[in-house]
């Protein structure tokens, strides 16, 4: 992001600088790879036995479950609520470059690298409705410029066309057949928003013939299997592309998630745990640790998570979440006054409780 606001500042005229601004302490991924972490699947379970003696080996007597508190594992660090689309300094100073971008842009309406760079910025502040107009207007200069189609592209998707998307994408391609990547992501992004599982499938596959190692592809394959309901291919594709790249944190949890949902319990608290010694301030994972830990009655430990998931995470949704789950435990556990705190907590981070 720090190279289109010096690319906007140079373009209206300005000198490129550095300001600085706080960045969100959210790991950067999209919405639809969060959305990911509760897919439903279906997957192998751990026989009853196992998950019983599992059970019995968390939870444990009263005083066990004290000492388990005293993890290993480094706090995360306390952040402050930031919304989805933080970073304000950085933005309020993009939209402060806009208006005299689109003034140079409209008056020298043939320059399809000025309505390029106000498109990304229109872009880059939420405005994706005038993004795709100065998009339109690079397209309508270059014609054939995939470049500026998968930008546009890009737009419509921020503005939900996905069928525009679709489109847009294919006929770029016939221009650029060898530059797939982007291309073909961004259309299994736009099948999976329609439900059209089997071709996001097989854009994923077809994706990943150019780069059968590339750990982001695999793992994008991943997601396309868990919508598909393919979950031995999911777990494949996780487990491949964490191979490749042990530090894929997206993979990790999404990995967990797929043990999760379908009852395999050890596996999936080890996966996270794993997760949280690669990232130890990872909100995700302690928040699926808590419910992993309820699950067996571990009460004491699902306690810990939950208050370090709600310690990390920096957005409101989450947050009331988290606390109405702490809560539900402390009310488990009889701790009222702490139920009650985690129960006054949901209703503040969202009101509507």
């Amino acid at each position: 992001m720090t190279s289109l606001r010096n690319k906007l500042r140079s373009t209206v005229g300005h000198e490129a600088g550095t300001t600085g601004f706080r960045t969100a302490p959210y790991p950067s991924r999209s919405r639809e790879t969060r959305r990911g972490l509760t897919e439903p699947v279906v997957f192998r379970t751990l026989s009853e036995a196992a998950l019983e003696t599992r059970a019995e080996t968390l939870a444990g007597s009263a005083a066990e479950r004290e000492d388990e508190l005293l993890e290993d594992l480094p706090d995360p660090p306390a952040v402050e609520y930031v919304a989805d689309g933080s970073d304000q300094p950085y933005l309020q100073e993009i939209r402060e470059l806009l208006p005299g971008l689109e003034q140079r842009a409209r008056a020298d309406a043939e320059n399809a690298e000025l309505w390029q760079a106000l498109g990304e910025g229109q872009l880059a502040v939420g405005d994706a409705q005038a993004a795709a107009r100065s998009f339109e207007a690079a397209v309508a200069i270059t014609l054939s410029n995939p470049e500026h189609m998968l930008l546009l592209a890009r737009a419509r998707f921020a503005v939900g066309e996905f069928g525009a998307v679709v489109d847009l994408v294919k006929d770029a391609l016939k221009h650029e057949p060898r530059r797939t990547r982007p291309y073909l992501l961004l259309l299994a992004e736009a099948y999976q928003k329609q439900g059209m599982f089997d071709q996001e499938v097989d854009t994923c596959v077809e994706a990943l013939r150019g780069a059968p190692k590339e750990a982001a592809l695999l793992f994008r394959l991943g997601l396309a299997y868990t919508h598909r309901g393919l979950s031995e291919l999911a777990y494949r594709a996780f487990t491949l592309a964490l191979r490749e790249d042990p530090e894929l944190h997206e993979a990790r949890l999404n990995l967990g998630a797929l043990l999760r949902s379908q009852g395999s319990t050890a596996l999936a608290i080890r996966t996270f745990r794993e997760a949280l010694q690669r990232r130890p301030d990872s909100w995700e994972a302690y928040y699926n640790l808590g419910f992993l830990y309820a699950q067996i009655k571990a009460h004491a430990r699902a306690i810990w998570a939950y208050r370090r998931a709600f310690r990390a995470c920096p957005f409101p949704e989450a947050l009331s979440a988290i606390s109405y789950n702490l809560g539900i435990v402390c009310v488990q556990m009889k701790l009222w006054r702490e139920a009650a705190d985690a129960f006054r907590n949901a209703t503040d981070y969202k009101p509507e409780n």
